[in-house]
């Protein structure tokens, strides 16, 4: 009974209650949108930390780091390893796509390397022949009536092609010239490369490698058999169906996989990601030209032979294991397509082979393969730091025991400062909403209280005066108040739809600035590198095993960037 005294006093001031209402209300109302709105740019900028944590490279002078990598691995700094293992698979049933032959032996090639997956032999009719005087050589242009093998992009029932042989004053082949009769079938051997200034794509070859360059019907099925029963000929069909296999304990950490890289994009579906290599996930990425021209998609599975040959040039077998190809491990892996990745260069025109790379978890390659001598070269060694705060101790605490190995260490860049710079301000600028609000909070509340206690003295005088302890009464007065706040501060953490609601949209546009400051404001996806834009798309650049080659006489590699942070294989 002598606690109703107080709940009378409230209802006998209405307005007064009303208004400690709304005052509580109002204040609690903007602390807890500071408070949701702090919460979520926090949570964005751990999220997007993450993002930037640096990914490093070693570099060295003969390629080879294996020197310093426990070094990087004993590093408190250092989350994450990656040691990518590269072999020849090959695809059972299917055909690779490179198909422009600049990966294929040409004449005038400085460094031949064996393959020959370019090469087409075929049954031919001969439609014309010419001698072209300006560029001195002859032109022959034959029907295919049946091809024997060869991509069959470049090779098909009923194609029409011309074929450019360059005059070399061979009096031998010059005979053979003026003993071709059009409208004759014949059995032709050449291949296609896209040389500067030849008058075509296809190059003439003997037809028997031993012998003429031309063959009647009559000596071509005398000679056939021998000809398919070539191991050569089986090791070039085998290669036009290789692929080189790259495994990587998670995509989503590799260098090139970074926007800042302009290396590769992600065209459909997944990179491969922790859990992949956590479960063994039998599953892969491969690149868009190659998904396109054999028409696979998304969740289609390919099947490959894995070979651990010690060097693999695009995944082809070459000419330095043509004779014991055949004595390395292999093993057979069934695999489903889970990515199409591109990959993004400045130059309009690319090498086929890119379409080559296809990546697996590091966990499905055999316990082995792809070791090699065990060297490790720097493209196929990356790490991942645990935090982007973190990159110049670590710089300062492992570079000089690098340098005394002969390497160094590079990082891909990410601007982490312009970022944290923004992504400071923003977080500085949230908490101190919340710091003010709440302040305004305390302020309001207590001159309620202020108020409301004003306006219970007298009750509290007729409470003691009937006999209620002093205990009692200061909680019996006390009661109406809190309920009257516990209405209003239930709102303050994010509780009331209203608050969440107003403080979701703040974060919305918090979001939205870390989002700009992240790109700096310059777009790097693949949305600016796109097939709409202006920057062409290219293979990745060639293996640093292939460049050996290619440089070893003074040589270069067509259509090629070298950049030593992308794949390579050995």
């Amino acid at each position: 009974m002598k606690r109703r005294l107080f709940w009378k006093s409230v209802f006998r001031r209405p307005l007064a209650a009303v208004l400690i209402l709304l005052l509580l209300g109002a204040a609690a109302l903007g602390m807890g949108e500071k408070f949701t709105e702090y919460g979520a740019v926090s949570a964005q900028v751990d999220t997007l930390n993450d993002y930037y944590r640096p990914i490093g490279t070693l570099v060295s002078s003969n390629w080879d780091v294996r020197a310093g990598m426990d070094l990087v691995a004993s590093s408190p700094y250092v989350d994450f390893l990656d040691t990518r293992r590269y072999v020849s698979g090959v695809l059972d049933g299917i055909y690779n796509a490179d198909i422009d032959g600049n990966s294929s032996d040409y004449a005038g090639k400085v460094t031949p390397s064996g393959v020959k997956i370019s090469e087409i032999l075929s049954w031919a009719t001969l439609l014309d022949k010419t001698y072209e005087e300006q560029e001195a050589g002859y032109l022959y242009k034959f029907q295919l009536t049946d091809p024997l093998y060869g991509y069959p992009e470049r090779a098909f029932q009923g194609m029409a092609l011309q074929i450019w042989h360059e005059d070399a004053g061979e009096e031998a082949f010059a005979a053979e010239d003026a003993a071709l009769t059009p409208g004759e079938t014949y059995l032709i051997r050449c291949y296609y490369y896209h040389g500067l200034g030849d008058a075509s794509s296809y190059h003439l070859r003997r037809a028997d490698p031993n012998g003429k360059w031309f063959l009647t019907e009559a000596e071509g099925e005398a000679l056939l058999p021998t000809l398919l029963a070539d191991e050569d000929v089986a090791l070039q069909e085998m290669n036009r169906h290789s692929m080189q296999v790259v495994s990587t304990a998670d995509m989503r950490k590799m260098p090139n996989v970074q926007e800042s890289s302009h290396s590769y994009y992600l065209e459909e579906g997944r990179w491969l990601d922790a859990e992949d290599q956590a479960l063994a996930n039998p599953v892969c990425v491969v690149h868009v030209g190659f998904a396109q021209l054999r028409g696979l998609s998304l969740g289609d599975e390919i099947t490959l032979t894995l070979r651990d040959l010690p060097e693999a040039y695009f995944g082809y077998i070459i000419s330095d294991f043509q004779d014991s190809w055949d004595t390395y491990a292999t093993q057979s892996v069934t695999l489903q397509i889970v990515g199409i990745y591109g990959t993004l260069s400045p130059n309009p025109v690319q090498d086929s082979y890119t379409s080559n790379y296809l990546y697996i978890p590091d966990s499905v390659m055999p316990e082995g393969f792809g070791i090699g001598d065990g060297s490790v070269y720097d493209s196929s060694f990356s790490f991942l730091l645990r935090s982007p705060a973190d990159k110049d101790a670590f710089l300062t605490e492992t570079r000089p025991a690098l340098l005394d190995l002969g390497l160094d260490v590079q990082f891909i860049e990410r601007d982490w400062e312009t970022f944290a710079a923004a992504s400071d301000a923003l977080k500085d600028s949230a908490l101190s909403g919340l710091l003010l609000y709440g302040a305004l909070f305390l302020t309001v509340a207590a001159v309620c209280a202020f108020v409301y206690v004003h306006q219970r003295t007298k009750e509290i005088a007729i409470a003691r005066a009937l006999g209620m302890g002093a205990g009692e009464t200061l909680w019996g007065s006390f009661v109406p108040y809190a309920l009257l706040a516990a209405v209003c501060i239930g709102d303050f953490p994010g509780v009331s739809p209203v608050s969440a609601a107003y403080g979701a949209g703040k974060c919305v546009l918090s979001a939205g600035a870390l989002r700009d400051s992240r790109k700096g404001g310059q777009g790097t996806g693949a949305e600016e590198f796109g097939a709409g834009g202006n920057w062409g798309r290219e293979a990745p650049p060639v293996p640093l095993s292939a460049l050996r080659r290619r440089t070893a006489a003074g040589g270069h590699c067509p259509g090629a960037v070298v950049r030593r942070e992308n794949p390579a294989g050995r």
